[in-house]
């Protein structure tokens, strides 16, 4: 997979620094997909109004439970920008422990039946 250096602060755009202090206040840190998306300004909007967009539909699953779902694709498929904000997002949704037994989810005790069901729906 081919590597990209992030682009340092003042290199950046106005709106890719507000997305950045957006994050940082969020979050508490600037997520791993930003500064590399900073080499295509155009992206970064439009993956934050994908993923809010994302988030408006009428869903079945609770909010913490979608992001454990979502946790647990992005680690079927190895995408580690994915991890990184979904798992941040998700710690702040109230699922922190979680996250972090998300690859032992059929196994670890902080998971419901429920949960456990719906974690191993996606499969590789």
């Amino acid at each position: 997979m081919a590597s990209s250096r992030p682009l340092f602060r003042s290199a950046r755009v106005a709106g890719r620094r507000a997305s950045g202090s957006i994050l940082r206040r969020t979050f508490g840190r600037e997520l791993r997909p930003y500064p590399v998306f900073a080499h295509a300004p155009k992206v970064v909007g439009n993956v934050m109004l994908m993923n809010l967009l994302f988030e408006t539909g009428d869903w079945t699953l609770p909010l913490e439970l979608r992001k454990l779902v979502h946790l647990r694709v992005a680690t079927l498929i190895g995408c580690e920008f994915c991890k990184d904000i979904i798992g941040a997002i998700g710690r702040k949704h109230g699922a922190g422990g979680k996250v972090d037994e998300i690859a032992n989810y059929a196994t670890a005790p902080v998971f419901s039946e429920r949960e456990r069901a719906a974690l191993a729906m996606p499969r590789w």
